[in-house]
């Protein structure tokens, strides 16, 4: 396998591990937001804690640039 090949394999590799690693933090914040949505939904109250979960798990800045703080 020349350099350049196995350097892209690499790259591939650790691109997926992320992949991975988020699709297991955005299950564990499902997870805990689906333990208690039909009290949170009927009280009226505002998603404070809920937004400071996803802000704690990275999940709001994952989808924006690098630049502007992405993980």
């Amino acid at each position: 396998m020349s350099q350049n090949n196995l350097q892209s394999y690499y790259q591939w590799q650790e691109k997926n591990e992320d992949i991975a690693k988020w699709y297991q933090v955005a299950h564990e914040v499902a997870d805990k937001l689906d333990e208690d949505v039909i009290n949170r939904d009927s009280s009226g109250e505002k998603p404070l804690r809920e937004i400071q979960l996803l802000k704690d798990s990275g999940l709001i800045t994952l989808l924006g640039p690098k630049k502007w703080g992405r993980c």
